[in-house]
């Protein structure tokens, strides 16, 4: 049985789990902290950063999020939950598309 989502109690603003996107984050330490403030309706299920110290307050704001070091490593372990990417690093250092593709990943990337 299929019901609409009023019924559910959309109108009075509860979102259903399955009407949010996963969340990984890419270089959050800095500009990629306040994109992902942006995101906070949705889960966030990764954060990446080689500079912890850096990061820490992402990783405070976002404590149920796995976190990782190496974006590739966090792909490996998590690519079957992440539905996008949100990418906040210099360009030399981000994951480009063909890097995904070597991945096998089909995600959306948000780069910053």
């Amino acid at each position: 049985m299929v019901v609409p989502n009023t019924v559910l109690g959309k109108r009075f603003g509860h979102v259903a789990p399955s009407d949010k996107m996963n969340i990984a984050g890419i270089g959050v330490g800095g500009v990629g902290r306040r994109n992902l403030g942006f995101m906070k309706t949705e889960n966030i299920v990764a954060l990446c950063d080689v500079d912890w110290n850096y990061a820490a307050k992402t990783f405070g704001d976002f404590p149920k999020a796995k976190r990782f070091k190496d974006w590739r490593v966090m792909f490996d372990e998590m690519k079957d939950s992440i539905d996008g990417v949100l990418i906040a690093t210099t360009s030399a250092a981000a994951p480009t598309p063909p890097r995904f593709r070597k991945s096998r990943l089909e995600i959306f990337s948000i780069c910053s």
